[in-house]
């Protein structure tokens, strides 16, 4: 094991996700870059091929180049990128499609595109006879819209003019309702709108009320000219026409040729159709590779803004599933902004009824989830194990159960930017695959907003510990961007530049050339965290609209509860409503269909419930499962039909449950006799994952905190713990399980029976650092990098005091390497300390260490200070620095932010280069 810890294999390490300019791209340059990214120690990549922010001055041969994917070349030349990733021992994950969400080319038509149902209403008084035609609704205008009004749309994705004519007219009248009501209160949306239109309704200050047991279905008089006649009782009523369209919503700067509109999620023929385009054409291609180097088809986030989907058999499918027709309903199942990524907030519904508006949008939303991972997650998925692959899925962002969908997926993944790294929005793809049995979880990882060319090193291991303590097992850094062929501008392409999201993770990245120790570091974490099972002992039951309403900052922050079971010493798992009912109780655990046991089941917050699910909590108390409830006790049946009598059934089962406060569920657990994941003392600031591999366990503390914390617990007869440490991948024996964090660091232990543990290592005691000398200048210093615009930037200089290029004027906008060389003497009396240290001091943002032409050193963070005792000579030493900064002071000109206008910009240049002192030191043995 410890071979393997110290030696990752290819397909436990990190992987890229690999952006491509489409279909240009030349596979010899392809396979070129590929060798470079195996060098660098990554274990494969993930293919994405689309064209955002592509310059605008391609010529139209360039242009038609881009768009040429999902054709006979484009397959062969993905497969001669997976024939030299299968030299290289590398792994292969193919996006299922170009860019968010799927969909594209003549094969998705607007009978097979993503439909909405919009409304609008009429208000008037009673009693009258009243007769006209009511207010129309609008049509929904999406990305297409957006996107002409940015400069049009590219010739080659143009709608056919019969296309736009069969979508600019409704596509039915589902329903003219008359409800007893007023309208809503409407404000304009507070925020910043990126990629598409801000809604119609803007926000949602009050929900229109309506008194639903009176509604009145009119769709049947509605005359062919539109226009009705209603005798209207006394009070105030509302005349709302809801209707059906066909969505103007276009893939997102998605690559092919051919309209891009995005296919429907609800409907399964719009799947096998966009399957046969992407997939099917591939597979005489790639099947050569498949199940081996091809490893799985990927699904993104699904970035869709509609606000009431749709599809042609909804109501039926709606009737059948919950037992009710939907359509005297449908204006309260409209609460805009609904799962929509792009304008994440909480908002009331358009309209609402006190007594079942919450019921029917659960409803609704259920059908939803039913529907969309019947038709599109699991078809993909039965479509990949046909073909010896996995399907891959990022289920977060879609209008569904994220926990079922990901549990069809054979690879959940998670990522960091609709969440922020936060530890409750990491744990969904890993609770999935504990509820439903999958091996591996990944991550997509390093995408911060509007700080992607200012991500150092740090920044990402930082990134990559909090992955690796919520249990994700592999991660996919994003990314790395292939050359567009032909392409002669300034910087080479990155897609986000404009938004500055994700992280340069290739040679265009000044630091990509000091990381190879950073990917190492990744890469044993992973090792250790594909090995054994978590212990999870506590499962959270998770609602429907898990996340659903929150915007990014509400996501970032876990909830109280979340802390207590963290500090108590409890790991947790989120698990679903269908999960739930699927497991089976054995010797007083929840057993789930993938075969994870909870001890205790935490029920947070929930208005509502299922009655059977609560009935099911029932029986869960009953075999000894313990069963908290945190803030309330739901009394309350979930859903519409037969709600007064499944209300009953929902509180009789609930008596079962306890009530308990957050900060006292680890207290409440320990005395339910429910073992810890770790016994840790209160107040250990850490977070951790404890994995268990037969008799030994395997245990990561991370300190995410500004201050240095000492977790230790007590072990068991007869066991030892060893530390792992996964930078310089060595292994050495503890005298107890107590162990050193400083603030923002991560550390493995490995508990195992005493007789197959490392002995401790001996104490050596050392004086305290002395203080031989600053080396000063002159220093010979070169530099090559660029700056604004892609300028070459490339000097050779004698400087006498080391300087921060950011204040220099000519060298400000610099991102790229600088060479630092400097002659020093030193006599036999220096050298006779025990032990020599060179410290840097100030550096940005990686380097390598040379002393007098040895094997140089890299380190891709502080603190940049290294053992020199066996490198020092007598006499004259060379020594030789190679710093390398991020890329951000080249691509931001402090005076012209350029980008789009996003609040939070920085306008001020970063630190660059060696700032020193740099100081020799020596210590003696006291």
């Amino acid at each position: 094991m410890h071979d393997l810890f110290r030696d990752p294999p290819t397909a436990q390490r990190p992987m890229l996700r690999w952006w491509w300019p489409g279909g240009a791209v030349d596979a010899e340059a392809l396979c070129e870059q590929l060798r470079g990214f195996a060098d660098a120690g990554w274990g494969g990549v993930e293919i994405q091929p689309c064209r955002v922010g592509l310059p605008h001055e391609l010529t139209v041969e360039q242009s038609a180049r881009v768009h040429d994917v999902f054709t006979p070349g484009w397959f062969q030349t993905v497969a001669a990128v997976m024939a030299e990733a299968a030299r290289l021992g590398m792994l292969v994950d193919v996006t299922f499609g170009s860019a968010w969400p799927f969909g594209g080319s003549e094969a998705i038509t607007p009978e097979l595109a993503t439909s909405e149902l919009t409304l609008a209403w009429t208000s008037v008084q009673g009693p009258q006879r009243w007769q006209g035609v009511p207010r129309q609704p609008e049509r929904p205008l999406r990305s297409a819209t957006w996107l002409a009004r940015q400069g049009g749309i590219a010739e080659e994705q143009a709608l056919p003019a019969e296309w736009q004519q069969r979508m600019a007219a409704p596509v039915e009248t589902v329903a003219v309702l008359a409800q007893r009501g007023g309208v809503p209160s409407l404000g304009p949306y507070p925020g910043f709108v990126p990629m598409t239109l801000p809604d119609r309704w803007g926000q949602v200050l009050a929900a229109g009320w309506i008194a639903a047991e009176q509604t009145v279905d009119l769709t049947d008089r509605l005359q062919p000219d539109g226009s009705l006649e209603w005798d209207v009782p006394d009070g105030d009523w509302q005349l709302i026409v809801v209707q059906r369209f066909t969505s103007d919503h276009m893939i997102l700067e998605g690559a092919g040729r051919g309209p891009q509109l995005v296919l429907d999620h609800l409907q399964r023929a719009a799947f096998d159709a966009h399957a046969a385009r992407v997939g099917d054409a591939a597979l005489p291609h790639w099947q050569a590779h498949a199940g081996t180097t091809w490893r799985s088809i990927f699904i993104d986030s699904l970035e869709i803004p509609a606000d009431l989907l749709w599809t042609h058999d909804f109501r039926a499918e709606f009737q059948r599933r919950r037992g009710y027709d939907p359509r005297p309903h449908l204006p309260l199942m409209l609460q805009p902004g609904w799962r929509n990524c792009f304008q994440a907030r909480h908002g009331a519904p358009l309209f609402d009824d006190a007594d079942i508006g919450s019921r029917v949008r659960h409803d609704y939303r259920l059908t939803v989830s039913e529907l969309m991972i019947e038709r599109l997650y699991a078809p993909m998925a039965d479509w990949a194990r046909e073909h010896g692959l996995q399907a891959k899925v990022q289920a977060h962002g879609a209008p569904v159960d994220w926990l079922q969908a990901y549990g069809v997926a054979g690879i959940p993944e998670t990522e960091d930017l609709a969440g922020g790294a936060a530890p409750h929005f990491l744990r969904v793809a890993r609770s999935a695959a504990h509820i439903y049995g999958r091996e591996l979880v990944t991550g997509e990882a390093f995408c911060w907003l509007l700080e992607g060319f200012a991500v150092t090193p740090q920044k990402v291991r930082e990134r990559a510990d909090a992955f690796y303590a919520a249990g994700i097992q592999q991660l996919v850094g994003h990314g790395a961007s292939a050359r567009m062929a032909g392409w002669t501008g300034g910087h080479p392409w990155y897609p986000f530049e404009a938004m500055e999201i994700g992280t340069p993770l290739d040679d265009a990245n000044p630091w990509w050339h000091m990381a190879r120790p950073l990917i190492d570091y990744l890469a044993r974490n992973q090792v250790l965290l594909q090995r054994g099972c978590a212990r999870v002992p506590v499962a959270v039951l998770a609602p429907l609209d898990l996340f659903a309403f929150t915007s990014a900052a509400e996501r970032l922050t876990p909830p109280a509860w979340h802390d207590a079971l963290e500090d108590a010493g409890y790991d947790w798992d989120w698990i679903n409503d269908h999960g739930l009912l699927a497991s089976r109780l054995e010797a007083g655990a929840l057993v789930t269909p993938g075969g994870h046991r909870y001890r205790a089941l935490l029920l947070p917050d929930l208005p509502a419930l299922r009655a059977e699910v609560a009935e099911w909590l029932a029986a869960c108390a009953e075999a000894g499962v313990t069963v908290w409830a945190c803030g309330r006790v739901s009394a309350r049946e979930a859903g519409f039909k037969d709600a007064a009598a499944r209300n009953q059934r929902v509180q009789r089962a609930m008596q079962v449950a306890r009530l308990v406060a957050p900060s006292a569920i680890g207290r409440a657990l320990r005395a339910a006799d429910v073992p810890p994941t770790l016994p840790l003392p209160a107040g250990h600031g850490c977070s951790f994952h404890v994995r268990e591999d037969g008799e030994q366990q395997w245990v990561l503390l991370r300190n995410a905190g500004a201050t240095a914390q000492t977790p230790s617990w007590p072990l068991a007869a007869g066991h030892a713990a060893e530390i792992w440490d996964a930078w310089s991948g060595e292994v050495h024996g503890m005298k107890t399980a107590e162990i050193q964090l400083p603030a923002g660091t991560s550390r493995w232990l490995r508990i195992a029976p005493a007789s197959d543990c490392r002995a401790p290592r001996a104490a050596t005691a050392a004086g305290a650092p002395v203080l031989v000398r600053e080396l000063r200048g002159p220093w010979q210093v070169s530099a090559d990098g660029v700056g604004l615009g892609g300028r070459r930037i490339r000097f050779d200089a004698t400087w006498d005091t080391l300087a921060d290029l950011r204040n220099l004027a000519d060298l400000a906008d610099f991102a790229g390497l600088l060479r630092y060389t400097l002659q020093f003497e030193l006599t036999a009396k220096d050298l006779a300390a025990r032990a020599v240290t060179l410290d840097l001091g100030t550096a940005f943002d990686a380097l390598s260490l040379q002393v007098n032409g040895d094997t140089p050193w890299m380190r891709s963070e502080g603190p940049f200070v290294f053992d020199v005792t066996r490198r020092l000579q007598a006499g004259t030493n060379t020594l030789t620095i190679v710093v390398a900064n991020v890329p951000e002071n080249a691509h931001r000109d402090p005076t012209r932010p350029g980008g789009l206008p996003l609040p939070g910009r920085r306008l001020t240049r970063l630190p660059t280069g060696l700032i020193g002192p740099v100081r020799l030191r020596t210590s003696d043995a006291s």
